[in-house]
């Protein structure tokens, strides 16, 4: 899946699966993407994400 958004920068992409961990300020619990990480880590898979800021990101996941 992707998007055309505003990007994330390296240091985020690397922080995206992290517990509690969101961009957006409010009432966000940051678990989005810990959880696929979680649920593709038990199909023996694996989650990619790439961005550029200021033009999208791009999430990817392999899984046998």
């Amino acid at each position: 899946m992707g998007d055309n958004g505003a990007g994330l920068t390296p240091a985020v992409v690397e922080k995206a699966t992290t517990h509690f961990f969101s961009t957006r300020a409010g009432n966000h619990t940051g678990l989005g993407l810990t959880a696929c990480s979680h649920m593709v880590s038990t199909l023996k898979g694996k989650l990619f994400m790439s961005s550029i800021p200021d033009a999208g990101t791009v999430v990817h996941v392999k899984v046998p």
